[in-house]
């Protein structure tokens, strides 16, 4: 099912503003939903979740450790399913909603104002970043 072969070396290169041979894929996070649908299964484990991340492909499996964090595998697979049963409680945005909020191809991408990120530390211009992007992979 692994859609491409997981490789940190070319987040690394990067993050390092080096030339790599495709966009390093991550995610911070992914819904337990979309996991369980790409997976044809529930992923309740760490172990489950490294398995989704290296079967999509992406370059690197977040960890985020805290004191409450290490659990047995069954409080993994309680919580987990504690989320689920929560799911009528998250905010839901209608699919309109969520298609207003997303850049969704290269021309929107082009078109977003960059420089108005005024919610980022030090101000949130970020045209340069931009630009390095589309000039390292000779998109501009």
């Amino acid at each position: 099912m692994q859609i491409r072969k997981p490789n940190f070396e070319r987040l690394r290169k990067n993050l390092n503003c080096q030339p790599t041979d495709s966009v390093p894929l991550i995610e911070l996070f992914h819904d337990i939903e979309t996991m369980d649908a790409f997976m044809k299964h529930e992923v309740n484990t760490t172990k489950e979740m490294i398995e989704f991340h290296l079967n999509a492909g992406y370059d690197y499996f977040p960890v985020l450790m805290t004191f409450d964090s290490v659990k047995t595998e069954e409080e993994e697979i309680k919580y987990k399913k504690s989320i689920r049963n929560n799911r009528l409680e998250r905010s839901i945005y209608s699919k309109s909603e969520q298609e207003e909020c997303f850049i969704s191809n290269l021309e929107e991408f082009r078109a977003y104002n960059w420089s108005n990120h005024s919610w980022l530390k030090g101000g949130g211009d970020l045209s340069y970043l931009v630009q390095r992007i589309l000039s390292n992979y000779a998109l501009s």
